[in-house]
Parts: C-alpha cells; sequence; structure tokens
C-alpha cells in the first residue's frame, strides 16, 4: 500500500529474504520451505503489480519520457 499512497509502483521484498544472504552457495533443497514460499508468493504479487502498471500506464512506456526506477 505505501507505493499506492505516493502513487508509485513499490515492490516489496519476501520476508526473511535476509536469510539468504548468511550462505555463499545455497541450493534449493537447502532453503526454509516457508522462506521459498515467501519468495514464491512476492514473485507472484511483483508478476500482478507490473502488469497492472503495464495496464494502466502503458503509453507511459511509449513515450520520449525515459522512466527509470528510483531507490
Amino acid at each position: 500500500f505505501r507505493g499506492k499512497l505516493k502513487g508509485e509502483t513499490f515492490l516489496s521484498m519476501p520476508l526473511g529474504i535476509e536469510k539468504l544472504f548468511q550462505f555463499d552457495n545455497l541450493t534449493s533443497s537447502q532453503l526454509d520451505p516457508e522462506l521459498k514460499s515467501s519468495i514464491e508468493d512476492t514473485i507472484a504479487n511483483w508478476n500482478i503489480q507490473i502488469r497492472n502498471v503495464l495496464a494502466n500506464n502503458g503509453n507511459d512506456f511509449k513515450s520520449e519520457n525515459k522512466l527509470v526506477p528510483s531507490a
């Protein structure tokens, strides 16, 4: 909701994502099932958000304006 209030698209990070940075070569079999599910759900939500932005603002990408992400 934070992004919608400002009129921006906000792609949230999965809960527990910081656990991934504790390992050098983590395989999917070593990944906590809850974290894996959280990552999958988050990516599915990103997909929906991006599709909605493109459907609602697709013309913005066709214009001469150069849209770039901001941190």
